[in-house]
C-alpha cells in the first residue's frame, strides 16, 4: 500500500473518532484510538518510531496505570467507562508517535481544520443570533466546554494567520483573507459561549502567544488586525444579546454570584471526599456517586455529576498517584509549551507548534474551573495537538528514538498485538451490544431474529454478562426480564416464582456494589421486594426492603425514592408513626423543590383519598430535568409552582392536623395556595 493511501486511511480513522466522540458515544470514539493506535503499531515494528523523552513514557505510565485502577475501584462500571475518556489523551498522543509518515496524516488533516472550525463556530453564531439562545453551545451541551473547543482551535489559527506555512498562501492574500475571518467568526462564537474560565485561559496566553510570534514578519501589522477582530467580534455579540462578559467577571459581580460561592463550596467538600480515600481514590468516574453522601444543603443548583475542577475530581477519584502522573503530564506539556514559544526566533517552524501547544494549555487551565478532561472530544484533540507538537519539535531538534525489539518472532509480535488490541475492542464491542440490543426497541435485533429467531435480547444479556459481569445495562436488562417474568409465570409454581426472585435480588445487590447509582438502584429493588413480598415467608421482605433502602440512603441521604421505600416498609409493618418520621425528616433535608414536592405528596397520600391526583403530581415532578442544556429547562419553575399550589390545596383542606410530625413535613404548603 502506497505511503499517500496509508496516510489517507490514518486520517480517516482519526477523523471518525473525533467526529464519534461528538455524534455517537465516547467508547466508539476510543473504538477508534485502539484501531489507530493497532494499526500504527501493526506498520511499525521494528522501525524507528518511538521519541525519546520523558513524556511519551509518562503517557504509556498513565495510561497503563488508570486502565488497572479499575480493578480497585468502588464502582468498577463507571470508572471502566471514564478511563475510556481520559485514555483518549494517551492513546491519541502515543498512536500519533507510532503512525508512519505522520506529516502526511497532518497534512491530510490539515486541509478539513479551516472548514470543520467554521462549521463549529457558525454552529454557536446561529445559535445565540437567531435561536435567541442566552449562550451559545454549539454542537456539546454546555457553554464552558464549548468556549474549551473554541480556544483549542482560536490559537492554532492564529499562529497560522501570523506565519502561513507556505509560499503559495504568503503569496495568496485570499488565504491570510480566509484566516482572518475565521478567527472573527471564532471569536463570534467563544464571546457568545460566554465563559469566565475559557475568558480567563485566553487572556493568560494571548500575551505569550505574541511574545513567540514577535520576531515573525508585519508583527504589529498582525498584532492589530487580530485585536481588531476580537475586540470588534466582542461588541457585536454584546449588542446582540444585551450584556457584556466583562459585566460578569468584575469583583463585586463574582462575590455576589451564587454560582461563584457553591463552586468553591463543592471544591471545599470535593477536598473532605478526597481525605477519606487518599492513596486509591473511590475510582475514575465515581465523584457523581460519592457527593451526595458530602453534599452541602447550600448546594441547591448544580446537577452533582461533577466537581468543575478537573484537578481536585481527578484526586478525589484517582488518589494520590493518578494525580501526580496527571500532574506530571501538565508540567512536561506546560515546558513543551515554554520551549515552543522560546524558539521561536531561532526555529520560525516552530510557529505552528506554539498555536497547537498553546491550544492544550488553555485546555489545561481551564480545567481548574470546569470539566474539561472528563470529555472525551476535548482528549483526543488534546493528545493529537500535544503529539504532533512534540514529534514535529523532536524531529526539529533532531531528537532520536528506538527500535520495538527484533529478537521476537514477527508473527508473534503481531499475535501480540492482536491479543492487546482484542481485549477494550472486546470490552467496547460488548458494550455497545448492549446499547443497541437492549434497548427495547432495536431495529437490528429485529432483522437479525429473522434469521436467527433463538436470539433474544435475554440470551444476549446472558451472553454478555457472562464475559462482562459488570455490564450495566446487560445486568439491568435481566433483573427487568425477571421482574416481568414474575408477572407470567402461572401462580401456582411458588417454587418458580420464588426461585426467579432470589435470582433478581441477588443480580440488584450486584448492581448496587458496582454502580455510582447505588441509591437509585437501591430504591428500585426495595420497591421490587416489597412488591412481591408474598414470596418471601414472614417479615422477611420488609426487613430485605428495609434493609437496601438503608443502604441506599447511606450512599445519598437525600435520595426521594429511597426514602419512599424506607417509609413504605413501616407502612407495610404496621408502623404508621415512623414512617411519617421517615418522610418527615426526608422532607426536611430536602434541598431541591421538586424533590420536597414529591415526599410531600407522598405524606399526603396517608391523609386523604386523592391518591391518584397526587400520584399524577408526583409523576410530572419526577419528570422534571435537572441536566439541561442552556434554555432547555426554563419550564421547570413553573411546573414546581403548579404542583406546589395544587398540594397546598389539599393540604390546606385536612387542616388543622393534630399529628405533629406530619404538620412538621407539611408545614411548608399549608397556607400558601394563593
Amino acid at each position: 500500500m502506497t505511503i499517500y493511501r496509508r496516510s489517507g486511511i490514518f486520517s480517516l480513522i482519526i477523523i471518525a473518532g473525533v467526529v464519534s466522540s461528538f455524534s455517537i458515544t465516547g467508547d466508539v470514539a476510543v473504538a477508534c484510538l485502539w484501531l489507530w493506535l493497532g494499526s500504527a503499531v501493526w506498520l511499525t515494528l521494528g522501525k524507528t518510531v518511538w521519541s525519546k523523552g520523558a513524556l511519551p513514557n509518562l503517557m504509556l505510565a498513565f495510561l497503563i496505570w488508570i486502565s488497572a485502577s479499575v480493578w480497585w475501584s468502588h464502582f468498577p462500571y463507571s470508572s471502566w467507562y471514564s478511563v475510556l475518556i481520559f485514555s483518549a489523551t494517551p492513546l491519541s498522543f502515543i498512536a500519533w508517535q507510532l503512525t508512519p509518515h505522520p506529516d502526511e496524516v497532518w497534512g491530510h488533516l490539515k486541509k478539513l481544520y479551516v472548514p470543520a472550525v467554521l462549521v463549529l463556530s457558525l454552529w454557536g453564531v446561529y445559535q445565540v443570533a437567531f435561536l435567541g439562545l442566552p449562550r451559545a453551545l454549539g454542537p456539546v451541551a454546555d457553554p464552558n466546554v464549548y468556549a474549551c473547543l473554541l480556544n483549542l482551535a482560536w490559537f492554532p489559527l492564529l499562529a497560522a494567520f501570523f506565519n502561513p506555512d507556505s509560499a503559495k498562501a504568503k503569496r495568496n492574500g485570499l488565504d491570510r483573507l480566509a484566516l482572518g475571518v475565521s478567527l472573527f467568526i471564532v471569536g463570534l462564537a467563544f464571546f457568545a459561549a460566554a465563559s469566565r474560565g475559557a475568558t480567563l485561559a485566553w487572556l493568560l496566553l494571548m500575551p505569550l502567544a505574541f511574545w513567540a510570534f514577535r520576531s515573525l514578519p508585519n508583527f504589529r501589522k498582525n498584532v492589530f488586525i487580530s485585536l481588531s477582530l476580537i475586540l470588534v467580534s466582542y461588541f457585536i455579540v454584546a449588542a446582540i444579546v444585551h450584556t457584556q462578559l466583562i459585566d460578569r467577571a468584575n469583583v463585586d459581580y463574582l462575590t455576589q454570584d451564587a454560582s461563584v460561592t457553591v463552586r468553591l463550596l463543592i471544591w471545599r467538600t470535593t477536598v473532605d471526599m478526597f481525605t477519606v480515600h487518599p492513596w486509591l481514590g473511590t475510582g475514575l468516574g465515581s465523584w457523581g456517586g460519592v457527593y451526595p453522601a458530602y453534599r452541602q444543603a447550600e448546594d441547591n443548583s448544580t446537577a452533582g455529576y461533577y466537581a468543575h475542577n478537573d484537578y481536585l475530581q481527578i484526586a478525589q477519584e484517582g488518589g494520590v498517584i493518578t494525580f501526580v502522573l496527571f500532574m506530571l503530564i501538565f508540567f512536561l506539556l506546560a515546558v513543551q509549551c515554554i520551549r515552543a514559544v522560546s524558539s521561536t526566533k531561532q526555529q520560525p517552524f516552530h510557529v505552528e507548534n506554539v498555536g497547537l501547544m498553546l491550544g492544550v494549555m488553555s485546555a489545561y487551565l481551564h480545567a481548574s474551573v470546569n470539566f474539561i478532561f472528563y470529555l472525551v472530544y476535548l482528549n483526543t484533540i488534546v493528545g493529537i495537538y500535544a503529539a504532533r507538537a512534540w514529534r514535529s519539535g523532536m524531529a526539529l531538534q533532531g531528537g532520536g528514538g528506538f527500535e520495538l525489539s527484533n529478537a521476537i518472532n514477527p508473527v508473534l509480535q503481531r499475535l501480540v498485538i492482536l491479543f492487546v488490541l482484542a481485549i477494550p475492542m472486546t470490552q467496547i464491542v460488548l458494550h455497545e451490544a448492549s446499547e443497541i440490543f437492549l434497548n427495547g426497541h432495536s431495529r437490528t435485533l429485529a432483522l437479525l431474529r429473522k434469521q436467527f429467531p433463538q436470539l433474544t435480547p435475554y440470551e444476549i444479556a446472558r451472553f454478555i454478562t457472562a464475559i462482562r459481569p459488570h455490564e450495566y445495562i446487560a445486568q439491568r436488562y435481566i433483573v427487568d426480564s425477571a421482574a416481568q417474568a414474575l408477572g407470567e409465570v402461572d401462580p401456582r409454581d411458588i417454587l418458580l416464582k420464588q426461585g426467579i426472585l432470589s435470582e433478581a435480588i441477588e443480580r440488584y445487590d450486584e448492581l448496587r456494589r458496582n454502580s455510582v447509582s447505588s441509591a437509585e438502584i437501591g430504591a428500585l429493588e426495595a420497591n421490587f421486594i416489597l412488591g412481591n413480598r408474598d414470596l418471601m415467608p414472614g417479615n422477611s421482605a420488609i426487613h430485605k426492603a428495609r434493609s437496601v433502602a438503608r443502604a441506599a440512603l447511606e450512599s445519598d441521604s437525600r435520595q426521594v425514592d429511597s426514602i419512599i421505600a424506607m417509609a413504605e416498609t413501616y407502612f407495610l409493618g404496621g408502623n404508621q408513626a415512623d414512617g411519617y418520621v421517615v418522610l418527615s425528616d426526608g422532607i426536611s433535608r430536602m434541598i431541591f423543590l421538586r424533590d420536597r414536592l414529591i415526599l410531600q405528596a407522598e405524606l399526603l397520600k396517608y391523609q386523604v383519598p386523592s391518591e391518584e391526583a397526587l400520584g399524577e403530581i408526583q409523576r410530572k415532578l419526577k419528570n422534571i430535568r435537572f441536566a439541561c442544556k442552556v434554555g432547555e429547562c426554563l419550564g421547570n419553575r413553573e411546573i414546581e409552582k403548579t404542583q406546589q399550589v395544587q398540594l397546598s390545596e389539599i393540604a390546606n383542606s385536612i387542616m388543622p392536623i393534630s399529628d405533629l410530625v406530619i404538620k412538621k413535613g407539611l408545614e411548608s404548603l399549608i397556607n400558601k395556595s394563593d
